[in-house]
């Protein structure tokens, strides 16, 4: 059983009781297939049903037309009409002549429906669409120009679409021309056809189970006739894409076609007259019952022999998932810093390793974490020493060259003035530096001590904004400032915010050109306040925009256009305002400008998330 101890014994195991899977595939398959293939035989079958009752509705519809036309072209009733109609138009025979023809024209119409009750009405209408005789009197002297029968049956028979009365028959206009054979004057004969032998055709249940139906419906979906057994799909969006499907075929060059869905098994026939779509279904349920019982038994044993493989499988795999689970958690404890506790595993042969791995790289990281805190802390406090050992003789430099410049040692040339000038420039420069220098390091350190008190933030921000105005002025930039209306009392430090503040004040005076723009606008919320200040200077490429909170970092973009700067001051804004429990962002885009947005709660949390412990704020 040595094979058994390492994990590729144990993945073995997995994979042979797993033996069932391949059945439960060839259960599943062989159902689709014969799911398939049952479906496919319903479908031709319905097909054939639907095309066949089709044709029957349509050899209806077309008997009821050459009725018609037989009809217009039968002596003597087209030369009773012309005569009609002339002596309607110019009085030519008496009123008692023009009358006993009237009456004979009209009978022959009513003998004509007599023999055919299908027919609801005959008309007869000339091409100025002016109804001259009708088998309703109501009829005669109608205006009909705008019928789509008398546009229609100019030059040819019209079958005018299926309709559904008020009382639920179902019905159609045909129309024909009058026999152009004749003198008789252009005009159309029109019906009103009723089909109630339509209904007898659909509710033949020949060839259906007994939840077949056959039905029709218009295009835009409604019922034109009820089934034998339900209101069918009609008037619901299932039977509209149905309609869509059934008259949208006319463009790919088919009048018939198929489809199912959740429930039902349809095939459609687009009626060649009439404008309408025969549709006959079944429900799935009943076409696949010879397969269910099947189904279930396959589904059964399908069931049970992948329930028996992942039992089998999961004992065998949770003992190894459980060391890769331990695993994990020690690695995501290394990546949250933890280097001192050990990794160890006694699973089996490949993970053991793993583990002996994960643990060699921990030692390492911790050997060189320990080299990085050692030299970090040699540089900061080589930068501190060095830092406080400069800022006295800078500080004498400064009142040297101040007391030079106030003459009180004499009078001095303007050129003197000048180089004395530019050297206290850069004394001040110096300055900053080492200012700069001093309070990264009391950062790093953890002694940038920090004393809150509730401050108005808005008459803060403004007047610290106001101090540059001056500056904005004379480099000729528009400087706008938008404060709140009322107070805002915040609770922070003013020396510590004023030093971010002027920071990030000092990036976009110096990096904005000459015509520039810079805002600085302050909003409140219920929780705190944000500072944005933006401007439209030369921006921060986008690949260097990761650094920009780094020590001594700046863009390659602002080194040409000006060598001043320590690149601190966002490093030291962000340490500020993120000890205020507050957060900093910035949005930039090369060449057109950045904008730097801070927050700060109006209360501060006692300890902000990252910080080492800040003092206790001075009553």
């Amino acid at each position: 059983m040595r094979f058994l101890r390492g994990l590729s014994g144990t993945f073995i195991i997995a994979f042979a009781l797993t033996s069932a899977l391949p059945l439960a595939l060839v259960a599943f398959f062989a159902v689709q297939h014969f799911n398939r293939s049952l479906e496919q035989e319903y479908r031709d079958r319905l097909a054939g049903i639907a095309e066949l009752k089709a044709d029957q509705v349509n050899a209806l519809i077309e008997a009821k037309q050459r009725a018609l036309e037989t009809l217009a072209g039968l002596p003597p009733l087209p030369e009773d009409i012309t005569a009609l109609v002339r002596e309607h138009a110019g009085g030519e025979s008496p009123a008692s002549v023009h009358a006993k023809r009237h009456e004979r024209v009209r009978e022959i119409l009513r003998l004509v429906m007599a023999s055919d009750p299908s027919f609801t009405e005959i008309s007869f209408a000339d091409d100025a669409g002016t109804v001259h005789i009708s088998s309703q009197a109501r009829r005669e002297g109608a205006d009909v120009r705008g019928e789509a029968w008398l546009i229609g049956a100019k030059d040819a028979a019209y079958l005018g679409p299926l309709e559904r009365s008020s009382n639920g028959e179902l019905g159609l206009v045909i129309a024909v021309p009058m026999n152009r054979n004749t003198p008789s004057p252009d005009g159309v004969i029109a019906a009103g056809v009723r089909l109630s032998a339509v209904n007898t055709i659909l509710e033949n249940a020949a060839g259906l189970d007994a939840s077949g139906r056959t039905y029709l419906i218009s295009p835009a979906g409604e019922m034109l006739t009820l089934p034998r057994n339900g209101v069918g799909r009609a008037g619901i969006p299932d039977a509209r894409q149905l309609a869509l499907r059934c008259f949208g075929a006319e463009a790919e060059g088919s009048s018939s076609g198929a489809t199912a869905d959740e429930l039902m098994l349809a095939a459609f026939h687009r009626l060649p007259a009439g404008n309408a779509c025969l549709v006959a279904e079944i429900l799935k349920d009943e076409a696949f019952r010879p397969l269910a019982l099947f189904r279930r038994f396959m589904a059964a044993t399908s069931a049970f022999a992948l329930l028996v493989a992942i039992s089998f499988g999961f004992g065998i795999a949770r003992a190894v998932i459980r060391e890769i689970v331990r695993l994990k958690q020690a690695a995501r404890a290394v990546a949250g810093g933890d280097l001192a506790t050990p990794i160890r595993s006694d699973a089996v042969r490949e993970i053991a390793e793993l583990a002996r791995e994960l643990d060699l790289m921990r030692e390492n990281l911790a050997r060189a974490n320990e080299r990085e805190k050692t030299i970090s802390a040699v540089k900061t406090e080589f930068i501190f020493i060095a830092a406080h050992q400069l800022r006295t003789p800078l500080s004498g430099v400064k009142w040297a060259l101040k007391t030079l410049l106030a003459g009180d040692v004499g009078r001095i040339t303007k050129m003197q003035r000048r180089y004395i000038e530019r050297a206290y420039d850069s004394n001040e420069r110096m300055i900053r530096l080492v200012a700069d220098l001093l309070d990264v390091s009391r950062l790093e350190e953890g002694k940038f001590g920090y004393e809150f008190a509730v401050t108005d933030f808005r008459a803060f921000a403004g007047s610290i904004a106001e101090e540059y105005r001056p500056r904005f002025e004379e480099k000729r930039i528009a400087f706008e400032i938008h404060l709140p209306g009322t107070r805002m009392p915040v609770s922070f430090d003013p020396d510590r915010l004023a030093l971010a503040l002027r920071n990030v004040i000092e990036n976009a005076l110096g990096y904005t050109e000459h015509g520039g723009r810079v805002s600085l606008n302050v909003t409140e919320s219920p929780d705190g306040i944000a500072v944005e200040i933006a401007d439209t200077g030369v921006g921060i490429p986008e690949n260097q925009r990761e650094k920009l909170f780094t020590k001594f970092f700046r863009g390659e973009n602002v080194i040409r256009m000006q060598t001043e700067g320590t690149g601190l001051g966002l490093f030291i804004a962000r340490n500020v305002i993120t000890a205020h429990g507050g957060s900093i962002a910035v949005a930039s885009e090369e060449g057109k400008g950045t904008t730097v947005t801070f927050r700060i709660p109006r209360k501060r949390s006692p300890n902000p998330s990252g910080q080492a412990p800040l003092p206790t704020p001075r009553a």
